[in-house]
């Protein structure tokens, strides 16, 4: 059954509370995803044949894991906590501008273009992966390993284009939205 995705939800979070739901939900059970996957995809080919259909898939898939876990970790560990650092200067007011400190710089890092072109590049590569596959209603024998692995791909498919709809939307703006405001002291409301 498909769940409904209610992003006026995530927009309503502040950058923290939405960071930690992404890494909660999203980043974190998908990495782990790809670590079984990957585990799983080096014990098949221990049994399958070099030329196999099963095998040309499950070495395509195994690269595409790789790509997916390694974008996962590199956004839970320099694109979050750098998003998270410049969400607290902005906070405190600090004007990273005129800072003595190394934090003029801070956010730089964060190029939302090229994660949104990884993304799309990630997409693309799990729709060739559906391309490879074996048709399951041929009547050849499959594996129950392989079977699992495709269950498993389809539902990496899935969540991730949920997850990449919720960064193109949310927290995409809300990273380019700390990126504008970098230095700039928190207006003050007379009361």
């Amino acid at each position: 059954m498909v769940r409904e995705l209610n992003l006026l939800e995530y927009y309503s979070l502040s950058f923290p509370e939405l960071a930690d739901k992404l890494d909660r939900e999203y980043y974190e059970p998908y990495r782990n995803i790809c670590e079984d996957a990957i585990h799983s995809i080096l014990e098949m080919n221990k049994t399958l044949g070099t030329q196999s259909p099963a095998r040309i898939y499950t070495n395509f898939c195994l690269n595409l894991v790789f790509t997916i876990k390694h974008d996962i970790t590199e956004r839970q560990s320099i694109t979050l906590p750098a998003a998270r650092a410049l969400h607290a200067k902005n906070e405190e007011g600090h004007d990273c501008a005129n800072c003595k400190g190394a934090c003029k710089n801070l956010g730089n890092e964060i190029n939302v273009n090229a994660i949104a072109e990884a993304n799309n590049v990630i997409i693309d590569s799990l729709c060739r992966l559906h391309k490879l596959a074996m048709p399951a209603y041929l009547y050849t024998q499959q594996p129950e390993e392989y079977k699992e692995l495709r269950y498993k791909m389809l539902s990496v498919y899935s969540g991730l284009l949920e997850l990449f709809y919720i960064e193109e939307s949310v927290l995409f703006a809300a990273i380019l939205q700390l990126q504008l405001h970098r230095g700039k002291p928190k207006e003050v409301v007379p009361g």
